[in-house]
C-alpha cells in the first residue's frame, strides 16, 4: 500500500506517485488500496508437481521421523512437537541417525538434526543415564553445520562437565560467531568456577572476539560470574606486563567486573538480583521533596530478615540498614534534610555504613564485614516487601514519595583470593 522506498523494491510502477497522505494509524491512503473487500492472493508456480498435503498423527511414529526430514519448516517443526509429546523412547535410534548425518545443504545447513537434537531434549532423553544420547550430542558439537554444532550446546545438561565438554570441542575457537556465543553463554550460566574464569579470560584476549558486539556482552556476563579465576589471571598478567599493555577488551571487562553499576529507577525491582558477596555497597542519588507531601519511603533494599541493605527516609530522617547474623545495624542522618539533595551512602569493607548529603557526612554505624554470600530477597526500589523481609520498621511496603533522579547502585569487588594464587 506505500510508495516504494529507492533500492529497496525492484520498481516503483506500481505506485508512480512519491507523495501519499496518512489516515487512521498513520497509514498510507492510496487509490489502489481495496476498502470494500479483503482478499487473500494465492500465488502458484504453473508447472509446479502435484502436490499431496502431509498428514501427521502421533500413531506413526516413523512418518514423524520422516517428517523430520522435510524441506518445509512447518512439517518439520510439527513432527519434532508430536514427538516429543509421544515421548516414545524407541525413536532414539531414528534419530541419532539423523543427527550423525554430516551433511550440509547448499547454504551449510543440517535442519533435520538441529529437530532431532531439540527433540531429544524435549523428551528429556539427553542426561547421562542415556550414554548414547549422551555420544551423540558430544558428537553433534564437532558437526560440519555451525547450527547443529550450536543446538548441541544448547540442549547439554549445564551441569559439572558441561565446561570440559565445551573446551574439549573447541567451541571458544569455533570459526561461526553465533557457536562461541552460545558456548559463552553456558559458561556463564554455570556456577562460580576459578577455572571457567581462566578460559573467560584467555576468550577475551582473542581479537575476533573483541571486534563482535553479542561476543563481547557475553564474556563480560560469564566474567561477572567466574569473576575470581578471571581476574586473577588479570592480576598476574598486569603484573608481568605493566602499564605498557594497552587498553582493550580484556582491561574493559576487568573495570566492569571490579565494579558493577545498576541503574534505579523510582519504582522498580529485578528478579535476578546482583551478588553482593565480598563486595562494597554504594547507592547514589538525586532526592527531592514533592509538593506539600511529607518525604518519605523506601528508595532501594535488597535482601530479608535473614541477610540485606536498605535506604529510606523515615520521620526526616535517611536511614541506611544492614542485617546480618539475624542483627540489624543502621546508620541514620542527624540533620535536618533539605528540600533537595545529593545523597550518597555507603557499605564498605570493613563494615563502615556512612551517610552524605551533599558532600558531607550526617550519619554513620559500625556492621560486621562485607556479605558472605548471596541474598535470597530480589533488589527493589521505590517501594519495600510487605512481610518480614522488608527492611525497616514501618507499615506496609513504604511506598517512597518524593522524586527520585541519578539513582545507581555501584558493587565495587574485594578479592578474597590468597596472593599466591595471583
Amino acid at each position: 500500500h506505500n510508495v516504494f522506498v529507492e533500492r529497496q523494491a525492484p520498481s516503483n510502477m506500481v505506485l508512480p506517485f512519491t507523495e501519499q497522505p496518512k489516515g487512521q494509524g498513520n497509514a498510507f491512503i492510496s487509490p489502489l488500496r481495496d476498502v470494500n473487500f479483503g482478499r487473500i492472493y494465492r500465488i502458484v508456480y504453473k508447472d509446479a508437481k502435484p502436490y499431496a498435503p502431509v498428514k501427521l498423527s502421533k500413531d506413526d511414529v516413523p512418518g514423524l521421523v520422516t517428517a523430520l526430514k522435510n524441506d518445509n519448516m512447518f512439517w518439520r517443526m510439527t513432527a519434532q512437537r508430536l514427538l516429543v509429546e509421544t515421548k516414545d523412547q524407541s525413536v532414539i535410534p531414528a534419530l541419532i541417525e539423523i543427527i550423525n548425518n554430516p551433511k550440509v545443504d547448499e547454504v551449510g545447513l543440517n535442519s533435520p538434526a538441529v529437530h532431532a537434537l531439540w527433540t531429544f531434549k524435549g523428551m528429556g532423553a539427553v542426561n547421562s543415564s542415556n550414554a548414547a544420547v549422551m555420544q551423540t550430542v558430544l558428537k553433534a558439537m564437532s558437526h560440519p553445520a555451525a547450527g547443529v554444532r550450536k543446538t548441541a550446546i544448547e540442549v547439554l545438561p549445564l551441569d559439572g562437565q558441561a565446561a570440559k565438554l565445551i573446551l574439549d570441542a573447541g567451541m571458544l575457537k569455533d570459526p561461526n560467531m553465533n557457536v562461541r556465543l552460545k558456548a559463552l553463554l553456558a559458561l556463564g550460566a554455570l556456577p562460580p568456577s576459578v577455572e571457567i574464569g581462566k578460559l573467560i579470560y584467555t576468550a577475551s584476549t582473542d581479537p575476533v572476539n573483541a571486534k563482535d558486539e553479542w561476543i563481547t556482552k557475553a564474556l563480560l556476563a560469564a566474567a561477572i560470574t567466574h569473576q575470581d579465576g578471571f581476574m586473577g589471571l588479570y592480576v598476574k598478567d598486569s603484573a608481568s606486563t605493566g602499564a605498557s599493555q594497552e587498553p582493550g577488551l580484556v582491561q574493559r571487562i576487568a573495570s566492569s567486573v571490579s565494579q558493577e553499576i545498576y541503574p534505579l529507577q523510582r519504582r522498580g525491582g529485578s528478579s535476578f538480583p546482583p551478588d553482593v558477596t565480598s563486595k562494597e555497597i554504594t547507592v547514589k542519588a538525586t532526592i527531592s521533596k514533592q509538593d506539600t507531601v511529607q518525604l518519605q519511603g523506601l528508595i532501594m533494599a535488597q535482601g530479608g530478615k535473614d541477610g540485606g541493605y536498605g535506604l529510606y527516609i523515615q520521620n526526616g530522617k535517611l536511614n541506611m540498614v544492614v542485617k546480618q547474623g539475624n542483627k540489624t545495624y543502621k546508620a541514620t542522618s542527624t540533620k535536618p534534610l533539605p528540600e533537595t539533595f545529593d545523597m550518597v551512602a555507603r557499605y564498605t569493607k570493613n563494615g563502615l555504613i556512612t551517610l552524605e548529603v551533599d558532600g558531607k557526612q550526617v550519619g554513620k554505624a559500625k556492621a560486621p564485614p562485607l556479605f558472605s554470600s548471596p541474598l535470597s530477597q530480589g533488589l527493589r526500589s521505590g517501594v519495600d516487601l510487605t512481610n518480614e523481609n522488608k527492611m525497616g520498621d514501618y507499615e506496609g511496603g513504604f511506598p517512597f514519595t518524593g522524586g527520585l533522579q541519578k539513582g545507581s547502585l555501584e558493587l565495587k569487588r574485594i578479592s578474597t583470593m590468597k596472593s599466591k594464587t595471583l
